[in-house]
């Protein structure tokens, strides 16, 4: 089997850096292959020629336009389309009729929650989310079909915490795009909580700054925050935007 894709890291690669010009050669001289690439590269005929890929593999599908994914779809026999249209819609938008505006995903579910069996396949079963969090996540957006793999997350706790979201009141005024107030709150919460004891199916240890995430809705809340963390020592606490952190996850957030 021969990968092909272009390089991020040069130091050992474990696939082969190819031209976007030799991607046509490449795919035709290899008995199999997988090789990676964004929606203009398997769009453009000259690079990979429609109907010279068995599979095409759209990940994040629930973020990749129908029109892309018309664009596209020449180029293999088969789509697989991985991804959830109830997490964050697309990074950026172009303006297109109905309906081809929406998700690849997005259009298969076809306004329901939960993609219908018929169409799809859907992952029923969360292996990050404590039941406590996983329950309210599922009614709100899964309509009850997504349940928390209790032998996995059942285990994990904080000391003095009860599993799910805990409110945290903060009194401002006038503030848009950052908020120093929350920010000094966030880095009091951060600072109670770390040394607590956590426990999850590997056992128990005291919780550390690099075990907590903090999300922000805007960028200048983001720098605010690192600043406040890194005057308090506390720069191993991630922080950034919910498009930096899909997918991620800690043993305790904070939101703003």
């Amino acid at each position: 089997m021969r990968v092909g894709k272009k390089p991020h890291e040069r130091t050992n690669p474990r696939w082969r850096h190819i031209d976007e010009s030799d991607y046509a050669a490449f795919i035709s001289g290899s008995a199999g292959c997988v090789i990676g690439g964004t929606a203009w590269d398997f769009a453009n005929r000259a690079r990979v020629p429609p109907g010279s890929l068995d599979l095409l593999v759209i990940d994040e599908a629930g973020q990749f336009c129908l029109a892309n994914t018309i664009a596209v779809a020449p180029a293999a026999a088969n789509l697989l389309l991985l991804g959830d249209p109830q997490q964050l819609p697309q990074v950026s938008q172009g303006t297109h009729p109905e309906p081809v505006d929406t998700s690849a995903l997005g259009w298969l579910a076809d306004g329901q929650r939960t993609l219908p069996p018929e169409r799809g396949y859907f992952l029923d079963h969360s292996y990050r989310m404590h039941p406590a969090v996983c329950g309210p996540v599922s009614r709100l957006c899964y309509e009850g079909r997504l349940c928390s793999h209790t032998e996995s997350t059942a285990a994990r706790r904080l000391d003095g915490y009860a599993p799910g979201v805990h409110v945290l009141w903060v009194e401002h005024d006038g503030n848009s795009t950052d908020s120093p107030e929350e920010a000094d709150a966030i880095v009091a919460e951060i600072r109670r909580l770390l040394g607590s004891s956590w426990t999850d199916e590997q056992g128990t240890r005291p919780l550390n700054a690099s075990d907590v995430l903090v999300l922000a809705p805007y960028n200048a809340q983001v720098v605010l925050l690192r600043e406040r963390l890194a005057a308090a020592a506390l720069d191993a606490v991630r922080v950034g935007t919910v498009d930096k952190f899909q997918g991620a996850q800690a043993r305790w957030s904070s939101s703003r």
